[in-house]
């Protein structure tokens, strides 16, 4: 076994789409971070024709975020993720220091402005630190 299956498992937050156009809100699927330590957001891009893409952690106790919270600055392990028009091909991550939030369920957000044509943009979660043993991959 690898280190990578011991230590880590990837999760979609937001689903690989043609161009995301015109302004809005994406909101990424919701992690459950039971069994783990560590959570990480990976935002990664294609072309991005115009507009930015500004990203959010959310926080909560609730399997459905009914009580989400936004996360502060204070309780990433980086800064949220900021892609601007020029960012093409670029990867931008953010970590949550879980223990300082203590909430289960996280999401990321991503809010568009300026677009009209958009750009091709994604999310993964990185869970890491699981608390016992291997990590099984679907």
């Amino acid at each position: 076994m690898d280190i990578n299956s011991e230590v880590m498992k990837a999760v979609p937050s937001t689903t690989p789409a043609a161009a995301v156009t015109g302004n809005g809100v994406t909101t990424g699927a919701t992690i459950d971070t039971k069994g783990y330590n560590g959570l990480t957001f990976v935002v990664s891009t294609g072309v991005i024709t115009d507009g930015t893409f500004t990203g959010q952690v959310f926080g909560g106790n609730a399997s459905n975020m009914s009580d989400e919270v936004a996360l502060t600055a204070d309780q990433l392990i980086g800064a949220a993720p900021a892609i601007a028009t020029t960012d093409d091909g670029v990867c931008e991550r953010t970590g949550v220091n879980l223990s300082k939030v203590g909430k289960r369920y996280y999401r990321l957000k991503l809010t568009q402005a300026g677009a009209t044509s958009g750009g091709f943009i994604s999310a993964q979660a990185i869970l890491t630190m699981p608390n016992a043993g291997a990590v099984a991959h679907p």
